[in-house]
């Protein structure tokens, strides 16, 4: 009895250990790239949200540095550009998630000046840099849209990221992003559940299964340990039993 008991004891930390061991999900968001599907959508120069860089374009992507709650850090543009890669902050409900590698997450190109103008440090056109003499070519990231209605874009010249007035540039479109757009029906959402809920269930059921084991052992180890016995009461030797007739 107490070897069975034993054995019991063994299964019953073995079942322990691997309930403890069972994986768990990790909600880490696992996109390196989250995508702009809104409209005036702003990169900001820190996470107080007070100062706006530019707008990223409709359609193109940010690259995913670190969360932060409802917010995140992510950068923009890419060395391979020839430009600097712009850091900022972005508020994640504007921005989607993106599982694949865009074809061309940036849209960074260049742009010619019309005219000569200023370059400014910032979009109010307070703190001028330089001049900018007609037929300048500069990189161009984004779009600000100041309180006077006025366009100034993002740009990089001759070492230096500032603002340009859009007017003195000249006419250009910025090009669609060659990466799809794809909107899942409501009706493929519902059927199709994602990887992470499908692998949290088949985590749950596992789970299940481990505490019931555990349960019916435990029962099992209290039961085979505290079980009475049962005292037979056998005949003495020798004893003889004397028989009387019925008296009617």
């Amino acid at each position: 009895m107490k070897k069975l008991a034993c054995i019991l004891l063994l299964i019953f930390n073995i079942l322990i250990f691997n309930l403890y061991n069972v994986p768990t999900n990790a909600y880490a968001s696992s996109n390196e790239y989250m995508r702009v599907l809104k409209n005036d959508v702003y990169l900001y120069q820190d996470d107080t949200f007070q100062t706006k860089l530019f707008i990223i374009p409709y359609g193109y992507f940010v690259y995913l540095i670190e969360e932060y709650g409802d917010y995140c850090k992510v950068s923009y543009g890419s060395n391979a550009d020839n430009c600097p890669v712009i850091l900022g902050y972005m508020k994640l409900d504007e921005l989607t998630p993106y599982n694949n590698i865009p074809i061309k997450p940036y849209s960074v190109f260049t742009i010619t000046c019309s005219q000569s103008d200023i370059m400014f440090n910032d979009y109010d056109k307070l703190n001028p840099y330089f001049n900018l003499p007609k037929n300048s070519t500069l990189t161009y990231f984004g779009e600000y849209v100041n309180e006077n209605n006025e366009s100034m874009l993002y740009v990089y010249y001759n070492s230096k990221l500032g603002y340009v007035d859009k007017n003195s540039i000249k006419s250009f479109t910025v090009p669609v992003s060659p990466d799809k757009i794809e909107t899942p029906s409501i009706d493929e959402e519902i059927v199709a559940p994602n990887d992470n809920n499908n692998e949290f269930l088949k985590n749950e059921s596992l789970q299940i299964i481990i505490i019931v084991g555990i349960s019916i052992i435990s029962i099992s180890v209290v039961y085979f340990l505290f079980k009475p016995t049962k005292n037979k009461i056998e005949p003495e030797k020798n004893q003889t039993y004397e028989f009387y007739d019925e008296i009617e």
